[in-house]
């Protein structure tokens, strides 16, 4: 009996061994777990204010392009304008028009007193 008593005691022994062991494995993987969903949340949030800094460049520079395109269309205009005065057209197109208009008028004022 005391034999029995014994190896009953050993068991139970072992087995509170075998349940500390799964116990202190199923703490170390929940601290894992724990510790790698901390580090993946500050990952998160760095990747998010680093998107946040880009997306507010994105916008800078889509600013800078459109004024940049602004200055470009005025730089054609006065190159266009210059161009037409060295060839000799000190007058643009509609210039031109309202004058020979102006003209016209005139030499009929001339021909109707004449």
């Amino acid at each position: 009996m005391d034999n029995q008593i014994k190896n009953q005691e050993i068991s139970i022994t072992e087995d509170m061994q075998n349940i500390e062991t799964v116990l202190r494995t199923f703490w170390e993987k929940a601290r894992f777990a724990s510790e790698l969903i901390n580090r993946l949340r500050e990952e998160k949030r760095v990747l998010q204010e680093d998107c946040s800094k880009l997306l507010d460049e994105l916008q800078k520079v889509k600013a800078e392009l459109t004024n940049k395109e602004q200055e470009v269309k005025r730089l054609r205009a006065e190159q266009e304008q210059m161009l037409s005065s060295m060839s000799g057209n000190i007058f643009s197109s509609q210039e031109k028009e309202e004058l020979k208009s102006k003209i016209k008028d005139l030499i009929l004022k001339i021909n109707s007193h004449l």
